[in-house]
């Protein structure tokens, strides 16, 4: 009797149809799911395990910088501007900025998003003017721009030479004594998080510049001997700047961190100096230069920087004027124009230290020379004229700008002055840098000019330095140095490099024949 199967095809209702595709649905969104979360997961940096295998630790950010970038709350933007030192920098340049780089990666990744790298090519001039004029600078490369906010309303400038690294050029000439030019020092970790914290600073430190005197104006940028660009500096560094006039706003307010008094071409009234001298020996902050016509009446600035043992000379420095051929010339304007560089800038200042790592020079034109009171010798002199410098009296009537070798002796002369006066509790604006107790401090300029629009592009750093030195505002910090640990066979001396071509040319391959031979052996017993 055959067997015969039969098998009975099933009917699939719509309940079981709708059942299987809603399986299918399910699965597949559960997929979707688990991948959208492994990936979300994947970018928290505090999930993720990481292990730094690096000898000096150079792929882990130091605690400080990253308890700064977990705590970022707004977005800031990192623009990067490299176009390449000239020799003999090139290398070290280029060293450095690839450490640089590298700092920029382990810190977006660090900030979960909120901070945000742009590298700019030095090749596409249109799309690079572009971004310089968004961010309102000029003349910039080489350096890390940071900015925050609508239209870069917040950003800071970290130059390469000086913010991120300091270089020895060396000697390049070729011969006995010739040596290499060398990165001496790296501030990379540094001065990003000092950038960060003064770019994401939460409230603007309220400054003012006084006015109704003849002053120049802070807003001005049709003139050249305005102060229009430095306002812009001022914005876009966290200050707040506003006008001050005694009529209308009486004595300089309690929140105010510094007053600013630049080329009054009137005198102050007797209420109005005692409320700038008061203001100063209870905490405040000024900032004073004279007019080069200035005058000695009460209430003028020799007069009010007198209270403090400070004095403005009428005499004009001037220096030898080198022409096209490398001629020194005297009897010309140009004479007047004072360039001073390093060696004319007093070392363990926060101010002038700065410049000097940086290599920056200060342009200060007709300049007046400044001096200390012998019984009140409290000032300190942070820039002098170079050693070929001397002063003309003005004699004749005018200056003339001639050298009169039989009365005018050449020598170095001061053109800046810094002072800080005893600490005060309670002080004026110490609510605007969060402190209760502060010294008052003055710093007397010897010419208008170092402000002015004409020379803020050279005199930028200068003129940002010396707010933020008044203010209290220098946010260098120093991290834990890493000790960089070198590892190398010493295989320059005795037997040591025959024993390792030993060992890799023969000890190796006959273990590894030794090793063949006996496993074939077992598997053929």
């Amino acid at each position: 009797m055959a067997l015969r199967s039969t098998t009975t095809k099933g009917s699939m209702g719509p309940l079981r149809r709708l059942g299987l595709v809603s399986q299918v649905i399910g699965t597949v969104l559960l997929g979707m799911i688990v991948v959208f979360l492994l990936n979300w997961l994947s970018g928290r940096p505090g999930l993720r395990l990481r292990l730094d295998l690096s000898a000096d630790g150079s792929n882990t950010l130091d605690r400080a910088t990253s308890d700064l970038l977990a705590d970022l709350t707004e977005t800031v933007t990192v623009d990067v501007f490299y176009r390449g030192e000239a020799p003999p920098l090139q290398a070290v340049a280029g060293e450095a900025m690839e450490r640089v780089f590298r700092l920029l990666i382990l810190a977006a990744d660090e900030a979960d998003g909120r901070l945000i790298v742009q590298h700019h090519d030095p090749a596409d001039s249109t799309a690079l003017q572009q971004r310089l004029t968004e961010l309102k600078l000029t003349g910039f490369e080489n350096c890390l721009v940071l900015s925050r906010g609508a239209g870069a309303e917040r950003r800071v400038v970290l130059s390469l030479r000086g913010d991120l690294a300091e270089f020895d050029p060396g000697r390049p000439q070729a011969g006995a004594g010739f040596s290499p030019a060398a990165m001496i020092a790296y501030h990379g970790e540094e001065a990003l998080v000092s950038g960060l914290m003064r770019v994401t600073q939460g409230s603007s430190v309220p400054i003012a510049f006084s006015a109704g005197h003849g002053e120049r104006d802070i807003f001005g940028l049709d003139e050249p001997t305005d102060l229009g660009r430095l306002h812009t500096e001022l914005v876009g560094d966290g200050f707040a700047v506003e006008k001050w006039r005694f009529e209308e706003d009486g004595p300089p307010r309690d929140e105010l961190a510094l007053l600013a008094v630049i080329a009054p071409q009137q005198p102050f009234s007797a209420p109005e100096a005692a409320a700038l001298v008061k203001y100063v020996e209870r905490g405040g902050r000024l900032l004073i230069a004279p007019r080069l016509d200035f005058d000695r009446g009460p209430g003028s600035v020799p007069d009010l920087v007198g209270n403090w043992g400070l004095a403005i000379d009428d005499e004009l420095i001037l220096r030898p004027w080198i022409n096209a051929q490398g001629q020194m010339e005297d009897g010309r304007p140009e004479c007047a124009q004072l360039g001073v560089r390093a060696d004319g800038m007093s070392a363990g200042h926060p101010l002038t230290d700065a410049l000097r790592r940086s290599e920056r020079r200060v342009v200060m034109t007709f300049a007046h020379p400044l001096r200390s009171t012998p019984a009140q010798n409290r000032a300190r002199a942070l820039l002098v004229s170079g050693p070929y410098s001397w002063l003309d009296d003005g004699s004749s009537g005018t200056y003339d700008f001639i050298w009169q070798e039989a009365n005018e002796v050449m020598g170095s002369r001061d053109l800046l002055l810094a002072l800080e006066l005893a600490a005060v509790p309670g002080a004026l604006g110490a609510s605007a840098i969060g402190d209760e107790t502060r010294a008052g401090r003055v710093l007397l300029c010897s010419t208008p000019e170092a402000f002015a629009n004409t020379w803020l592009e050279v005199n930028r750093d200068f003129c940002l330095g010396a707010f933020n030195w008044l203010t209290e505002r220098e946010t260098r910090i120093h991290l834990a140095p890493r000790t960089s640990v070198e590892r190398r066979l010493a295989m320059g001396e005795g037997q040591d490099l025959k024993r390792l071509k030993r060992t890799v040319a023969w000890l190796l391959p006959g273990l590894c024949l030794i090793t063949a031979i006996l496993v074939g052996w077992r598997r053929r017993s």
